[in-house]
């Protein structure tokens, strides 16, 4: 009878432990879902802001628009230029693109995202501004993209072309 008590009594324990065990264990698959998806969205908008043309880039009602070059797609129509307009759709960072003939590809970036700010550096005042017109003939070295979730900086290695030229001329010297 004693023996069937500790029995009992160490099977409740051990059972415990692993339900507390396997609550941790989720938490952590959950939390390592959310970083892989912050650092996809982190890849994504580095390849797409890296490859930024010069015009148009502008920010208007809350959504960033710009073009560029996304190089080799499966898809034929997004190969190339493509219009983009980066914004909050419903609670979701999303990428839309356009191509040519006005077909659009939307891409979910990030999701559960309540608010989304941008910010964009000025070369010529060396400072951070909110808004960056349609006039405007230069690209901001800089955009930051601040959410609910995190805020993150991207550069954009367009922005002084003429730096680019400059450099590439002095390593062929």
């Amino acid at each position: 009878m004693l023996a069937l008590l500790l029995t009992g009594g160490l099977l409740s324990v051990l059972f415990f432990n692993y339900l507390h065990l396997e609550t941790k264990i989720q938490k952590v698959i959950q939390n390592k879902q959310e970083v892989l998806a912050e650092q996809v969205m982190q890849l994504r908008l580095s390849q797409v802001f890296e490859q930024t043309l010069q015009e148009p880039f502008y920010f208007e009602e809350g959504a960033l628009f710009f073009h560029f070059n996304a190089g080799i797609d499966l898809d034929p129509l997004f190969c190339n230029e493509l219009k983009c307009k980066l914004f909050l759709h419903s609670t979701a960072l999303t990428l839309s693109c356009y191509a040519k003939n006005g077909k659009a590809r939307e891409e979910r970036l990030l999701s559960n995202i309540h608010t989304l700010n941008f910010s964009f550096f000025d070369q010529v005042t060396k400072q951070w501004t909110e808004q960056w017109d349609k006039n405007r003939k230069e690209l901001p070295s800089m955009v930051q993209i601040r959410s609910s979730k995190n805020r993150r900086i991207f550069f954009i290695p367009n922005a002084n072309p003429e730096k680019i030229v400059s450099t590439k001329k002095k390593l062929k010297v």
